[in-house]
């Protein structure tokens, strides 16, 4: 689940897209096209946007992607929950609500290792 949260929150960071592109994205919608990665995001009303690939978010994506063995699912979801306490992943994409509260855990996180709350 580590992999698959820095993947995402790569993949926001880095593409500027919204919450709902990103989980709306399938394992095809990140691509190779000569040297260069790309990634194709669904947009409202049933637009496409493609954008080249930061490298950092390449990295967290391949990384993911190799872990959890689905590179070669071209047509399931890229992000998808996990399964309790197990860890493995559903086959359903993940909610724009379980996407946000990924991202709100890992800057919380990152808040408390700093000692930027104060008490």
């Amino acid at each position: 689940m580590g992999l698959r949260d820095r993947a995402l929150i790569g993949v926001m960071v880095y593409s500027f897209a919204r919450v709902s592109a990103v989980v709306n994205m399938n394992v095809d919608d990140y691509y190779r096209q000569g040297k260069r990665s790309w990634f194709r995001l669904h947009e409202k009303n049933g637009k496409f946007h493609e954008v080249p690939v930061h490298h950092t978010a390449e990295e967290y994506l391949d990384a993911y992607l190799h872990a959890v063995g689905m590179a070669d699912q071209k047509k399931t979801p890229l992000f998808r929950p996990a399964m309790g306490k197990s860890g493995l992943l559903r086959l359903q994409r993940m909610s724009r609500v379980d996407a946000r509260q990924r991202y709100a855990n890992r800057i919380f996180a990152l808040r408390i290792g700093r000692g930027m709350l104060s008490g």
